[in-house]
């Protein structure tokens, strides 16, 4: 059971207490599930139904369940801090993503936007901003709309880092010079 990937099958991925599932079908799934429930309760363990999720390809999902509760099934799921779904995954990634560096920006707000030196606040923005924003950029299949966003991110976080605003008609590039931020 599982997929054939490179010569092997793989029917799960484990990392800690995180377990994904592969199946080929609806049933396979639902054999595997029932023998990781076997074999979990045994060890003296359980499945968090709650967090426990279906993300599947199929036009008519067959319903999943463990000891008789149907499990949720779902278009898009969270693993390992990367956004997973058959569709626009990119996309609906890299805007996650901003959503995500925005927040981390705005919390360490206290110090980006008041007046402390440019290194300084240059060092906190690539320490903690970049790889907020960046996670998982590896597996992304960019275009150019989407580096745009991207640019456009950074680049009003800059201006935010340095009290401008686009009113100010301060080129980019000086405002890169001034920064020394890590290009996105």
């Amino acid at each position: 059971m599982g997929l054939e990937i490179n010569g092997k099958r793989i029917n799960n991925l484990r990392f800690a207490d995180d377990v994904v599932l592969v199946a080929e079908s609806a049933e396979q799934l639902q054999i595997l599930l029932d023998e990781l429930n076997t074999e979990s309760k045994k060890a003296g363990m359980e499945i968090n139904l709650s967090k426990t999720k279906i993300l599947s390809n199929e036009t008519n999902k067959k319903e999943i369940k463990i000891d008789e509760t149907p499990l949720e099934t779902t278009d898009k799921i969270i693993y390992l801090g990367q956004l997973i779904s058959f569709q626009n995954q990119t996309e609906n990634e890299v805007s996650r993503r901003i959503a995500i560096a925005w927040k981390k920006f705005w919390s360490l707000s206290y110090i980006l936007k008041q007046n402390y030196p440019i290194p300084f606040k240059s060092h906190l923005f690539n320490g903690c901003i970049v790889p907020a924003l960046s996670y998982g950029c590896q597996t992304w299949s960019l275009n150019k709309t989407l580096e745009k966003k991207l640019q456009v991110t950074q680049n009003s976080m800059e201006r935010a880092m340095l009290n401008l605003t686009l009113k100010d008609k301060i080129p980019v590039q000086k405002i890169d010079k001034n920064s020394e931020t890590t290009p996105i």
